[in-house]
Protein backbone atom coordinates (compact mmCIF):
# COMPACT_ATOMS: atom_id res chain seq x y z
CA UNK A 1 0.00 0.00 0.00
CA UNK A 2 1.18 3.12 -1.09
CA UNK A 3 0.36 6.98 -1.80
CA UNK A 4 -0.67 7.19 -5.34
CA UNK A 5 2.26 9.70 -5.94
CA UNK A 6 4.73 7.34 -5.24
CA UNK A 7 4.21 5.25 -8.12
CA UNK A 8 5.32 7.82 -10.38
CA UNK A 9 9.10 7.88 -8.93
CA UNK A 10 8.89 3.90 -8.15
CA UNK A 11 7.85 2.80 -11.85
CA UNK A 12 11.08 1.44 -13.45
CA UNK A 13 11.83 -0.52 -10.02
CA UNK A 14 7.68 -1.45 -10.26
CA UNK A 15 8.22 -2.70 -13.84
CA UNK A 16 11.54 -4.69 -13.01
CA UNK A 17 9.53 -6.44 -10.04
CA UNK A 18 6.96 -7.51 -12.49
CA UNK A 19 8.96 -8.74 -14.64
CA UNK A 20 9.88 -11.47 -12.88
CA UNK A 21 6.62 -12.90 -13.21
CA UNK A 22 6.05 -15.07 -16.25
CA UNK A 23 2.89 -13.85 -16.94
CA UNK A 24 4.07 -9.70 -17.16
CA UNK A 25 7.10 -10.59 -18.62
CA UNK A 26 5.44 -12.56 -21.72
CA UNK A 27 3.11 -9.75 -22.07
CA UNK A 28 6.13 -7.01 -21.95
CA UNK A 29 8.07 -9.01 -24.39
CA UNK A 30 5.15 -9.42 -26.84
CA UNK A 31 4.74 -5.81 -26.45
CA UNK A 32 8.09 -4.78 -26.82
CA UNK A 33 8.17 -7.56 -29.87
CA UNK A 34 5.62 -5.21 -31.70
CA UNK A 35 7.27 -1.90 -30.86
CA UNK A 36 11.02 -3.06 -32.17
CA UNK A 37 9.09 -4.29 -35.48
CA UNK A 38 7.07 -1.08 -35.98
CA UNK A 39 10.24 1.04 -35.52
CA UNK A 40 12.43 -1.16 -38.02
CA UNK A 41 9.63 -1.11 -40.41
CA UNK A 42 9.30 2.42 -40.37
CA UNK A 43 13.35 3.39 -40.46
CA UNK A 44 13.18 0.45 -43.70
CA UNK A 45 10.86 2.23 -45.55
CA UNK A 46 12.49 5.95 -44.63
CA UNK A 47 15.62 4.20 -46.00
CA UNK A 48 14.02 2.55 -49.10
CA UNK A 49 12.49 6.05 -50.27
CA UNK A 50 15.88 7.50 -50.24
CA UNK A 51 17.69 4.39 -51.95
CA UNK A 52 17.71 3.37 -55.56
CA UNK A 53 17.19 -0.16 -56.94
CA UNK A 54 17.04 -1.60 -53.35
CA UNK A 55 13.42 -2.75 -51.76
CA UNK A 56 11.50 -2.52 -48.33
CA UNK A 57 12.58 -5.90 -47.27
CA UNK A 58 16.23 -5.77 -48.32
CA UNK A 59 16.51 -2.60 -46.74
CA UNK A 60 15.02 -3.98 -43.29
CA UNK A 61 17.07 -7.27 -43.34
CA UNK A 62 20.34 -4.68 -43.65
CA UNK A 63 19.32 -2.49 -41.07
CA UNK A 64 18.12 -5.61 -39.24
CA UNK A 65 21.93 -6.45 -39.17
CA UNK A 66 23.03 -2.92 -38.34
CA UNK A 67 24.90 -2.34 -35.10
CA UNK A 68 21.47 0.02 -34.69
CA UNK A 69 19.26 -3.16 -35.27
CA UNK A 70 20.66 -5.09 -33.09
CA UNK A 71 20.66 -2.80 -30.16
CA UNK A 72 16.83 -2.69 -31.12
CA UNK A 73 16.46 -6.16 -30.64
CA UNK A 74 18.62 -6.54 -27.50
CA UNK A 75 15.77 -4.20 -25.82
CA UNK A 76 13.64 -6.71 -26.74
CA UNK A 77 15.74 -10.16 -25.39
CA UNK A 78 17.21 -8.19 -22.19
CA UNK A 79 14.74 -5.50 -21.73
CA UNK A 80 16.08 -2.99 -18.81
CA UNK A 81 13.90 -1.26 -16.21
CA UNK A 82 13.32 1.45 -18.56
CA UNK A 83 12.42 -0.76 -21.41
CA UNK A 84 9.66 -2.51 -19.02
CA UNK A 85 8.73 1.13 -18.06
CA UNK A 86 7.20 1.94 -21.11
CA UNK A 87 4.58 -0.93 -20.87
CA UNK A 88 3.27 -0.10 -17.68
CA UNK A 89 1.43 3.16 -16.85
CA UNK A 90 1.96 4.89 -13.16
CA UNK A 91 -2.00 3.82 -12.50
CA UNK A 92 -5.29 3.16 -14.80
CA UNK A 93 -7.85 5.53 -12.97
CA UNK A 94 -9.36 6.27 -9.29
CA UNK A 95 -11.86 4.47 -8.19
CA UNK A 96 -14.15 5.56 -5.17
CA UNK A 97 -13.43 3.54 -1.82
CA UNK A 98 -17.43 3.03 -1.36
CA UNK A 99 -17.77 2.23 -4.98
CA UNK A 100 -14.70 -0.34 -4.93
CA UNK A 101 -15.78 -1.98 -1.82
CA UNK A 102 -19.68 -2.65 -3.38
CA UNK A 103 -18.15 -4.06 -6.19
CA UNK A 104 -15.92 -6.69 -4.09
CA UNK A 105 -19.07 -7.52 -1.95
CA UNK A 106 -21.31 -8.08 -4.99
CA UNK A 107 -18.69 -10.65 -6.38
CA UNK A 108 -19.06 -12.21 -2.50
CA UNK A 109 -22.99 -12.33 -2.80
CA UNK A 110 -22.89 -13.98 -5.85
CA UNK A 111 -20.23 -16.63 -4.63
CA UNK A 112 -23.02 -17.35 -1.74
CA UNK A 113 -26.11 -17.90 -4.26
CA UNK A 114 -23.72 -20.03 -6.29
CA UNK A 115 -23.64 -22.08 -3.48
CA UNK A 116 -19.39 -21.79 -3.24
CA UNK A 117 -18.37 -21.94 0.29
CA UNK A 118 -16.19 -19.34 1.77
CA UNK A 119 -12.38 -19.32 2.20
CA UNK A 120 -9.66 -18.88 4.46
CA UNK A 121 -9.72 -16.23 5.83
CA UNK A 122 -13.09 -15.24 5.22
CA UNK A 123 -14.74 -12.66 3.13
CA UNK A 124 -15.76 -11.08 7.02
CA UNK A 125 -12.03 -11.37 7.84
CA UNK A 126 -10.78 -9.54 4.78
CA UNK A 127 -13.25 -6.91 4.68
CA UNK A 128 -12.82 -6.26 8.14
CA UNK A 129 -9.03 -5.61 7.72
CA UNK A 130 -9.66 -3.23 4.39
CA UNK A 131 -12.14 -1.31 5.83
CA UNK A 132 -9.93 -0.05 8.69
CA UNK A 133 -7.63 1.58 5.68
CA UNK A 134 -10.74 3.00 3.44
CA UNK A 135 -13.17 3.48 4.88
CA UNK A 136 -12.45 7.08 5.92
CA UNK A 137 -9.68 9.41 5.28
CA UNK A 138 -6.20 9.43 7.34
CA UNK A 139 -2.83 10.28 6.16
CA UNK A 140 -3.81 10.54 2.77
CA UNK A 141 -7.13 11.22 -0.22
CA UNK A 142 -5.74 8.59 -2.21
CA UNK A 143 -4.37 5.21 -1.66
CA UNK A 144 -2.85 2.62 -4.33
CA UNK A 145 -3.08 -1.20 -3.27
CA UNK A 146 -0.27 -2.97 -5.06
CA UNK A 147 -2.66 -4.53 -6.88
CA UNK A 148 -2.05 -4.67 -10.88
CA UNK A 149 -4.19 -4.70 -13.12
CA UNK A 150 -4.44 -4.82 -17.14
CA UNK A 151 -6.97 -2.13 -18.71
CA UNK A 152 -8.29 -4.59 -22.08
CA UNK A 153 -9.14 -0.68 -24.00
CA UNK A 154 -5.87 0.35 -23.87
CA UNK A 155 -3.76 -2.68 -22.95
CA UNK A 156 -1.89 -0.26 -20.33
CA UNK A 157 -0.91 -2.64 -17.44
CA UNK A 158 -1.22 -0.73 -14.31
CA UNK A 159 -2.26 0.12 -10.45
CA UNK A 160 -5.77 1.37 -9.67
CA UNK A 161 -5.67 4.23 -7.20
CA UNK A 162 -8.60 4.20 -4.34
CA UNK A 163 -10.02 7.54 -3.47
CA UNK A 164 -11.31 7.82 0.23
CA UNK A 165 -14.55 8.94 1.34
CA UNK A 166 -14.99 13.04 1.39
CA UNK A 167 -15.13 14.80 4.66
CA UNK A 168 -17.60 17.58 4.05
CA UNK A 169 -19.91 15.94 6.48
CA UNK A 170 -17.23 16.48 9.57
CA UNK A 171 -18.14 20.19 10.01
CA UNK A 172 -22.06 19.00 10.05
CA UNK A 173 -21.17 17.08 12.52
CA UNK A 174 -19.40 19.30 14.66
CA UNK A 175 -22.42 21.70 14.73
CA UNK A 176 -24.40 18.64 15.85
CA UNK A 177 -25.94 18.32 12.41
CA UNK A 178 -28.51 21.49 13.08
CA UNK A 179 -30.10 22.93 10.51
CA UNK A 180 -29.23 20.84 7.41
CA UNK A 181 -31.77 18.04 6.30
CA UNK A 182 -29.38 15.04 6.86
CA UNK A 183 -30.08 12.92 3.44
CA UNK A 184 -28.08 16.26 1.51
CA UNK A 185 -24.72 15.21 3.29
CA UNK A 186 -22.54 13.65 0.97
CA UNK A 187 -21.86 10.16 2.40
CA UNK A 188 -19.58 8.38 0.87
CA UNK A 189 -18.28 6.26 3.41
CA UNK A 190 -17.93 2.64 3.99
CA UNK A 191 -20.27 0.41 5.88
CA UNK A 192 -18.55 -0.97 8.69
CA UNK A 193 -20.22 -4.46 7.68
CA UNK A 194 -20.88 -6.00 4.36
CA UNK A 195 -24.96 -6.04 5.33
CA UNK A 196 -25.90 -6.81 1.33
CA UNK A 197 -23.77 -10.30 1.74
CA UNK A 198 -25.17 -10.82 5.70
CA UNK A 199 -28.90 -10.29 3.53
CA UNK A 200 -27.67 -12.62 0.86
CA UNK A 201 -26.39 -15.42 3.53
CA UNK A 202 -30.06 -15.02 5.38
CA UNK A 203 -31.89 -15.47 2.15
CA UNK A 204 -29.65 -18.76 1.34
CA UNK A 205 -30.48 -20.04 4.86
CA UNK A 206 -34.00 -19.24 5.22
CA UNK A 207 -35.28 -21.76 2.43
CA UNK A 208 -33.48 -24.02 1.36
CA UNK A 209 -34.32 -24.03 -2.33
CA UNK A 210 -34.19 -20.28 -2.95
CA UNK A 211 -30.52 -20.39 -4.66
CA UNK A 212 -31.61 -23.38 -6.74
CA UNK A 213 -34.80 -21.31 -7.73
CA UNK A 214 -32.69 -18.02 -8.36
CA UNK A 215 -30.00 -19.80 -10.63
CA UNK A 216 -33.15 -21.38 -12.90
CA UNK A 217 -34.64 -17.85 -13.28
CA UNK A 218 -31.26 -16.67 -14.40
CA UNK A 219 -31.10 -14.12 -11.86
CA UNK A 220 -27.71 -12.95 -9.99
CA UNK A 221 -26.50 -9.65 -8.23
CA UNK A 222 -26.27 -7.27 -10.47
CA UNK A 223 -26.44 -4.27 -7.85
CA UNK A 224 -25.75 -3.32 -4.71
CA UNK A 225 -26.37 0.00 -2.69
CA UNK A 226 -26.54 1.39 0.65
CA UNK A 227 -28.25 3.87 2.79
CA UNK A 228 -28.08 5.47 6.37
CA UNK A 229 -31.21 6.24 7.94
CA UNK A 230 -29.75 7.87 11.06
CA UNK A 231 -27.30 10.43 10.97
CA UNK A 232 -23.85 9.54 12.60
CA UNK A 233 -23.80 8.05 16.28
CA UNK A 234 -21.33 8.68 19.21
CA UNK A 235 -19.18 11.15 17.03
CA UNK A 236 -17.72 8.24 14.94
CA UNK A 237 -18.01 7.54 11.19
CA UNK A 238 -17.53 3.94 11.65
CA UNK A 239 -21.45 4.14 13.41
CA UNK A 240 -23.18 6.40 10.43
CA UNK A 241 -24.85 3.16 9.35
CA UNK A 242 -25.78 1.69 12.28
CA UNK A 243 -28.89 1.76 11.24
CA UNK A 244 -29.00 0.84 7.36
CA UNK A 245 -31.43 0.22 3.87
CA UNK A 246 -29.51 -1.76 1.86
CA UNK A 247 -31.11 -2.51 -1.61
CA UNK A 248 -30.03 -5.65 -3.27
CA UNK A 249 -30.74 -5.88 -7.31
CA UNK A 250 -31.11 -9.56 -8.50
CA UNK A 251 -31.49 -9.68 -12.44
CA UNK A 252 -31.56 -11.59 -15.15
CA UNK A 253 -30.82 -11.65 -19.39
CA UNK A 254 -34.54 -11.19 -20.47
CA UNK A 255 -34.88 -7.80 -18.15
CA UNK A 256 -36.62 -9.63 -15.60
CA UNK A 257 -35.71 -8.60 -12.39
CA UNK A 258 -35.69 -9.11 -8.12
CA UNK A 259 -35.13 -6.35 -5.96
CA UNK A 260 -34.49 -6.79 -2.30
CA UNK A 261 -34.90 -3.70 -0.15
CA UNK A 262 -34.14 -4.50 3.79
CA UNK A 263 -33.50 -2.31 6.98
CA UNK A 264 -31.43 -3.58 9.32
CA UNK A 265 -30.36 -2.20 12.86
CA UNK A 266 -27.01 -2.55 13.80
CA UNK A 267 -27.75 -1.41 17.72
CA UNK A 268 -28.66 -5.27 18.54
CA UNK A 269 -25.83 -7.66 21.04
CA UNK A 270 -22.67 -7.45 19.72
CA UNK A 271 -23.99 -5.32 16.79
CA UNK A 272 -25.54 -8.47 14.70
CA UNK A 273 -27.60 -7.17 11.95
CA UNK A 274 -31.68 -7.27 12.95
CA UNK A 275 -33.92 -6.87 9.98
CA UNK A 276 -36.52 -4.38 11.02
CA UNK A 277 -38.42 -4.22 7.25
CA UNK A 278 -38.44 -6.23 4.44
CA UNK A 279 -39.71 -5.58 0.99
CA UNK A 280 -39.06 -7.38 -2.64
CA UNK A 281 -40.55 -5.99 -5.74
CA UNK A 282 -40.23 -8.13 -8.85
CA UNK A 283 -40.57 -7.26 -12.90
CA UNK A 284 -41.25 -10.01 -14.91
CA UNK A 285 -43.35 -12.77 -15.29
CA UNK A 286 -45.57 -14.15 -12.84
CA UNK A 287 -43.01 -16.85 -12.04
CA UNK A 288 -40.94 -13.57 -10.94
CA UNK A 289 -44.00 -12.20 -8.32
CA UNK A 290 -44.12 -15.53 -7.05
CA UNK A 291 -40.18 -16.18 -6.38
CA UNK A 292 -40.48 -12.35 -4.59
CA UNK A 293 -43.36 -13.56 -2.57
CA UNK A 294 -41.91 -16.39 -1.17
CA UNK A 295 -38.23 -14.54 -0.60
CA UNK A 296 -40.22 -11.79 1.50
CA UNK A 297 -42.43 -14.36 3.47
CA UNK A 298 -39.16 -16.32 4.29
CA UNK A 299 -37.13 -13.38 5.25
CA UNK A 300 -39.84 -11.89 7.10
CA UNK A 301 -39.83 -14.54 9.73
Amino acid sequence: MWNGRTALAARPHLAAALAERPDYAAYARDRATDEARRELDDRALRLARSSRGLTPERVRQALAESPEGRAIQARVDTPGPRDLERHLAAWLGDVHAADAFRAWELDAVARVLAGEADGEPTFADLYAAAYRLFFAPSYARILTPLVVGRDPASGAVGLWRIVLPRTVWIGWRKRGFEDVEYQRIPMDLVPERPLGLWLAERLVSAHVDLPDRLRAAGLGPANLAYESLVKPRHRDPGRAFARSRVTLRLADARDGELVLIADLDLDGPAGAPALRAIQVRSMGDSSRTELASTIEQALGR
